[in-house]
């Protein structure tokens, strides 16, 4: 897709999962019954607040470093309470 978007193609993609847009950065819309929720770039966007208001639940948005290539990424979690679920 980015390779595709550097020749100066638009790229649409929906998804349910918040995880995809942070995986390919660009400009994020999230909406919730119909609505948008918050427009933007993925890692200003892509917000525990944004993700609680988009989809009802908590979650956590972490980051972590890949110990090999020792890139840093970014993905969403649900939130886990004191008794294991979420």
């Amino acid at each position: 897709m980015e390779r595709l978007a550097r020749q100066g193609l638009a790229i649409v993609m929906t998804t349910h999962m918040p995880n995809h847009a942070l995986a390919f950065p660009s400009r994020v819309a999230l909406m919730s019954r119909g609505k948008f929720v918050a427009v933007g770039d993925a890692t200003t966007t892509v917000t525990e607040a944004n993700l609680r208001a988009t989809y009802d639940i908590d979650v956590r948005v972490l980051s972590a470093a890949d110990p090999v290539s020792g890139q840093s990424f970014v993905f969403c979690v649900p939130a886990i309470t004191g008794d294991g679920t979420p």
